[in-house]
């Protein structure tokens, strides 16, 4: 069989194309050729519609197969091995049995007939022999271990399915080829780093990739070249079919937990279309980098090509990937410009978070993932992009600020009866503090809400917002503060919820 070695690779978020090249000799007319190289994880299977053979342009081919070699076979490949192995057990019996043989006749307790001088002779030499034959054994042992190790690889190499193929040529001579094939034993992830100084109102976002392999085999000198797309997920359209909305009506309980009238059936569903992966892996059929001129051999199944759908990162030089690592790369990187502010939503979270503000343009590129933070080279904590693109502008966190500090508490909470209009009244107010330790100028946006009432007979009314910015749909408040240095600002939400006082209102 005509070996190959890995060339180049092109991994996408999940799995690979693998090229591998080689060289075959050809005899003058057609002949059936056995090329190895289709290694995989173990366990795992290389599909049979994922492998293209391309051959030197003198060359022409047909029938592509994806075989493997029999048990029988592999036995017969590796008996030459397996000889030498049964060899050096045997002699490591002879050996053990000469060693418990001369500790055996060592001992003279029933030989009357042995002389003193014979004795002592014996006894004098047993410790010689013994080291000879240790020294001996030891030897044959590690030679067998020699032999064992070269008898798992290679009965490994030759477990690995091979191309089968029936290839022509006008001369004899040794010509080019190349395989590619599908595997999914490979992966890449991306990740951000951004890196800020706090000062300058710029970002540097560095693009950065995590490449792991769990083949059979090291890659050494490949190239290698990154999609940022996902072909094991699904290319299929999907269909949108209609929301049915139906009423609910909670099951009622008494005390003792007796059911006191039915509930109607009823959920919303929106019924989504399946994903259908293709059994045939995607491939990508590449011109070579350098001479010989490969043509592709036609077989069943169409090839995959790249167009402007495809996001490709194409890697300088050459890289090394051992088998079952983990390498780290980087791809990209870019200045952003920003704006520097800090944003708290003291209703859930206290904490103050800085971040600093993109304009969507910016950034549209940039995929929905882990970023790691750095303010002045010092390690700040991750965040998640995940850039809404209908928006002018995007607000990366860049961590906790603790140069600001938040507070929020309710100061009052009074509820009274309307008797007039059978309805109770609940008055509700906080105080929100905000104090700035920095020695200069800083922008804080504060974000709190009012309840919206989904119910008629629930109204909400605004008392007071310390003039922030009110979306009357949502609820939502803004309050975009300038704090000078050591300085401390106060803000007061009221607002009162007049409901039926036979009900009960959740979250207020």
């Amino acid at each position: 069989m005509s070996e190959s070695k890995i060339k180049e690779v092109s991994v996408y978020k999940s799995g690979c194309i693998v090229k591998r090249q080689g060289t075959v000799h050809l005899e003058k007319g057609s002949q059936t050729v056995k090329l190895q190289g289709l290694k995989a994880a173990d366990g795992n299977f290389i599909s049979s519609d994922s492998v293209k053979l391309a051959v030197d342009e003198r060359v022409t081919g047909s029938n592509i197969q994806v075989e493997s070699l029999s048990g029988r076979e592999v036995a017969d490949i590796v008996k030459p091995i397996t000889d030498k192995i049964a060899a050096k057990k045997k002699e490591l019996d002879v050996l053990q049995l000469q060693e418990d043989m001369w500790k055996t006749n060592s001992d003279f307790t029933n030989k009357e007939s042995v002389s003193i001088e014979s004795m002592v002779n014996y006894i004098e030499s047993l410790e010689e022999r013994l080291t000879v034959l240790n020294a001996k054994k030891t030897a044959v042992e590690e030679e067998l271990k020699v032999l064992s190790k070269d008898l798992d690889e290679h009965q490994k190499d030759l477990s690995e399915p091979y191309v089968k193929a029936d290839l022509s040529c006008a001369e004899e001579g040794d010509y080019a080829y190349e395989i590619s094939y599908y595997c999914n034993d490979v992966y890449w992830m991306p990740f951000y780093e951004v890196h800020t100084d706090d000062e300058t109102e710029s970002l540097d976002i560095r693009l950065r990739a995590k490449v792991r392999q769990n083949t059979t085999e090291d890659w050494e000198g490949i190239k290698l070249s990154l999609y940022a797309m996902d072909p094991s997920l699904s290319g299929t359209i999907p269909t949108l079919y209609p929301t049915y909305l139906n009423f609910f009506e909670p099951v009622m309980m008494n005390s003792a937990g007796m059911r006191l009238k039915s509930a109607a059936k009823g959920a919303a569903y929106q019924a989504e279309e399946c994903a259908v992966m293709d059994d045939a892996a995607p491939m990508m059929m590449m011109g070579a980098a350098a001479a010989p001129v490969f043509k592709e051999v036609q077989t069943q199944g169409a090839s995959f090509k790249s167009n402007d759908s495809v996001l490709e990162y194409e890697l300088e030089g050459t890289w090394d990937l051992p088998k079952g690592k983990e390498i780290i790369c980087d791809l990209t990187s870019q200045q952003v410009e920003c704006r520097y502010h800090d944003i708290c939503v003291p209703k859930l979270d206290t904490k103050v978070y800085l971040a600093a503000e993109v304009k969507t343009s910016d950034i549209e590129e940039l995929m929905d993932t882990d970023a790691s933070i750095y303010i002045k080279g010092t390690y700040m904590g991750d965040a998640y992009l995940d850039i809404d693109l209908s928006k002018d502008t995007y607000d990366i966190s860049l961590g906790v600020d603790e140069t600001v500090k938040v507070t929020r508490k309710q100061t009052k909470k009074y509820s009274s009866n309307v008797l007039l209009k059978s309805q109770k009244k609940t008055e509700l107010v906080y105080e929100i503090t905000a104090t700035s330790k920095k020695d200069r100028k800083c922008e804080l946006l504060l974000e709190d809400q009012v309840p919206v009432s989904n119910e008629k007979t629930i109204e909400v009314s605004v008392d007071n917002v310390s003039g922030a910015e009110h979306d009357a749909e949502t609820g939502k408040l803004k309050w975009n503060i300038e704090l000078d240095k050591m300085e401390t600002v106060k803000k007061t939400l009221a607002y009162t919820v007049a409901y039926p006082k036979d009900k009960v209102i959740r979250n207020l």
